[in-house]
């Protein structure tokens, strides 16, 4: 079965705000990771193979590029 979000279910984030309030410390125990930091976790990652550790870092670099843009 293929799941679908309704609105009961779906999330809204807004961004912007939410990067503002992580960087004016009102979000607690929250922090913004650069795309390098990301992809060195990854990388570190022991668990994972090679080929979800590659699809991870280019969906990384991807929203990377998206945001951006």
């Amino acid at each position: 079965m293929k799941y679908l979000p309704t609105l009961e279910t779906a999330i809204r984030l807004d961004i912007p705000n939410l990067r503002r309030d992580i960087q004016a410390e009102k979000v607690k125990d929250v922090v913004i990771l650069s795309p390098k930091q990301i992809e060195k976790l990854i990388e570190r990652d022991t668990v994972s193979s090679d080929f979800w550790k590659r699809r991870a870092i280019n969906w990384a670099k991807r929203d990377d590029d998206e945001r951006n843009s």
